[in-house]
């Protein structure tokens, strides 16, 4: 289901839902298609639906008329002391996650 047909069906409500195909544009991620999971009427309730889901799963207002993802990336750099080694580890992490705007 494409995002316009879903807010034809579910008007000036939130959905759960998970990306069945879309195209990355840069720093953007163009949703094409949309699996739906289930609509949600309430705007508490989203907000827990939001907390609660899983990795792939998005929660957003059909009153947005297109979607689109910022691909954000972000370096971690930690210090870790370890009392069982008595060295300090550095961890590096590198993450890329999605935030729908």
């Amino acid at each position: 289901m494409t995002w316009q047909e879903a807010r034809k069906l579910y008007p000036d409500q939130f959905i759960k839902f998970e990306i069945v195909e879309s195209h990355i544009v840069g720093d953007k991620e163009i949703v094409d298609e949309i699996a739906i999971i289930k609509p949600i009427t309430d705007g508490k309730i989203a907000m827990k639906e939001f907390v609660s889901r899983k990795e792939g799963q998005f929660v957003y207002s059909t009153k947005n008329e297109t979607l689109i993802i910022q691909l954000i990336k972000h370096v971690g750099i930690w210090s870790v002391y370890s009392s069982l080694t008595k060295n300090r580890m550095t961890l590096v992490m590198k993450l890329k996650f999605p935030v729908v705007i």
